[in-house]
């Protein structure tokens, strides 16, 4: 009898070159997310230096959105719209790491993930959108934006 040796498709595993090629489309599409992510994150700040926002009072911030408005939607929508893209790069990250180490991806996504989420505060904490008291205000004083 011809006796063979199993291959590895027939032991319910990948050939080594098959595992790369049924994540390519991830793969893909996660360098694709991140370019893109990149681009409308620097379009939001060439926005926000164009028409800088007022870092002091209430009033102010409303008078400028009044004023700006196509821009302010703009700039808030390339903010936070473009945060979901992060996420496909994160997945494939974890899913090119595990096979290497389950625990080595998993902190990878972790600390991709970590300034992502950081990311998602820099809309809402403009400089004076919320100050400290100073310690010659009164405690009583102390009001958000000024």
């Amino acid at each position: 009898m011809d006796e063979r040796k199993p291959s590895l498709r027939t032991q319910g595993k990948p050939a080594p070159g098959d595992a790369g090629r049924s994540w390519r489309g991830l793969y893909l599409s996660a360098g694709i997310a991140a370019v893109l992510f990149v681009v409308l994150l620097i379009s939001a700040l060439v926005i926000d230096f164009m028409a800088p926002p007022p870092v002091h009072g209430g009033v102010e911030t409303l008078k400028f959105i009044a004023a700006n408005k196509t821009l302010y939607i703009a700039e808030q929508i390339l903010w936070i719209l473009p945060s979901v893209l992060p996420v496909v790069v994160f997945v494939a990250l974890y899913v090119a790491l595990a096979p290497l180490s389950r625990s080595w991806a998993l902190l990878a996504a972790v600390v991709g993930g970590l300034p992502w989420a950081l990311l998602l505060a820099v809309p809402v904490s403009r400089p004076g959108f919320a100050q400290p008291c100073l310690p010659q205000r009164p405690i009583l004083g102390c009001r958000l934006g000024g």
